[in-house]
């Protein structure tokens, strides 16, 4: 009798695995398209000179995906173009932070830190950018 119930279960258990993995890869795919349909809505908030909106939706997407570098990037910008480069320079660093190597985030940051009348860090980051292409 206990051998059947041992064999039951693990009958169970063998049944149910990969409806619990499925849905665990099911849920990381839709927070990653939830980042990318959030980040594409930013984009056109964005262009269309919704700026609140815009930061609503790349906040949005960086949420959904917290390694989005490009939404960290945009949202800076939005930020940027609202008039707190000094906020803005906190998404250029995490930019940086998650993509080393991008020459748009040195670009950004060094037009952030002209802005802000940091020259010498402006210069730094726009010889940075350069040596990355």
């Amino acid at each position: 009798m206990n051998k059947l119930v041992i064999i039951f279960f693990c009958l169970i258990i063998l049944f149910f695995l990969p409806i619990i993995s499925k849905s665990q890869t099911d849920t990381k795919i839709s927070q990653k398209t939830r980042a990318e349909l959030h980040y594409k809505d930013g984009e056109n908030s964005f262009k269309k000179g919704n700026y609140e909106r815009a930061l609503y939706e790349f906040s949005q997407a960086i949420e959904a995906d917290p390694g989005f570098a490009e939404a960290y990037m945009n949202r800076g910008i939005t930020i940027a173009e609202m008039g707190n480069f000094r906020k803005a320079m906190l998404d250029f660093n995490k930019a940086i932070q998650l993509k080393p190597k991008s020459e748009e985030a040195y670009n950004l940051r060094g037009t952030t830190f002209a802005d802000l009348k940091d020259f010498y860090s402006a210069i730094s980051d726009f010889n940075k950018a350069i040596s990355l292409k």
